[in-house]
């Protein structure tokens, strides 16, 4: 890749609304936009979206990173260390892109419900565009309340629809048990996506042998090695969360769940158009079936997000001159600073 040209660029984009989370409220989504170009004229273009929380590096152990060996990640991707997951996938994504023909993908879409009462109001607006599967985060509220809402969101679910409910880790295994308990019949829910925080898992597996609502990990799988672990260690037989633009690698992820492509499940960090583009296009080389979730849309009104608030993303909704113009935006922003 001698004969390749690596450019990157800082970016913070503020949420509409603070993201409420088990952890407390996510205020700004800070990342890295790339870009590989080459003698003829081609491009390719990545992001670094890194979520510490969920393993994978700051953003700012990216920046010391890109400042010291950005030509030798773009020459050696390979080289780059292991804990940097989402500069490895960036870099990998954006050199894989660069001669390679336009993707073509469709997915069905989750969209992400706010918090409390507006969840509600949410859930009848997002029903009227068509949206089948809708997100809910617990944690946030206390236990009977957060149950209370549960239960008025699925009260006016559509039959066919589903509703996943994230809990980030946040339950004990008590806890767990209580919801599963309070939850039983109401056959729309999904799944609860990783109830016990990671280190818990042969605990997740047991309680998911015994029937009833699924379970699925999440901040378990942080890059190659949660994968890893989830196949040959925990046996885990649920669904799983994949947050792609953190998972790093993308030779050994593709050998990690092949087979297993009935039980993944794409979804967003709260990337760029750039990002979005770029995790959609591997989870469709991954043979990803299940509605994804990438219905972070609404979270941002800075005209990044490329994708529309839909209930099918597809490759078409995108095109290179929108990740151009993202990035001559991002330039001139940091420009600034």
């Amino acid at each position: 890749m001698t004969d390749c040209r690596l450019e990157w660029v800082p970016y913070e984009r503020s949420f509409v609304v603070p993201l409420q989370t088990a952890s407390g409220p996510w205020f700004e989504r800070r990342g890295i936009l790339l870009r590989v170009s080459d003698g003829e004229g081609r491009e390719g273009w990545g992001e670094i979206a890194p979520v510490p929380e969920f393993g994978s590096e700051s953003w700012t152990q990216a920046m010391v990173y890109l400042k010291e060996s950005d030509q030798e990640a773009l020459e050696h991707p390979e080289a780059v260390p292991a804990y940097l997951t989402a500069t490895r996938f960036a870099i990998e994504t954006a050199l894989s892109s660069l001669d390679a023909p336009p993707a073509e993908f469709g997915f069905e879409n989750t969209v992400l419900l706010p918090g409390g009462e507006a969840s509600l109001e949410a859930l009848h607006e997002r029903r009227e565009q068509g949206f089948r599967c809708y997100k809910l985060k617990l944690g946030v509220l206390e236990p009977a309340a957060e149950l209370a809402l549960v239960q008025a969101l699925w009260d006016v679910l559509p039959e066919e629809a589903e509703l996943r409910l994230d809990a980030n880790g946040s339950f004990t295994a008590r806890q767990l048990r209580w919801w599963l308990e309070h939850l039983e019949g109401m056959d729309r829910i999904g799944f609860i996506e990783q109830p016990l925080p990671p280190g818990h898992e042969s605990t997740m597996q047991r309680i998911l042998d015994e029937g009833g609502i699924p379970l699925a990990l999440d901040e378990s799988l942080a890059g190659v090695d949660g994968l890893q672990q989830a196949f040959e260690e925990w046996r885990w037989t649920g669904p799983m969360i994949l947050k792609l633009s953190i998972l790093g690698a993308l030779d050994p992820l593709r050998r990690r769940v092949q087979g297993a492509h009935e039980r993944l499940i794409a979804s967003s960090v709260f990337e760029t158009a750039i990002g979005l583009y770029q995790s959609l296009r591997i989870a469709h080389e991954l043979g990803v079936e299940r509605a994804v979730g990438y219905g972070t849309l609404a979270f941002f009104d800075d005209g990044w997000n490329g994708f529309k608030l839909e209930p099918q993303l597809t490759s078409t909704m995108v095109c290179p001159e929108i990740f151009r113009e993202i990035w001559n935006q991002a330039c001139h922003r940091w420009s600034k600073v």
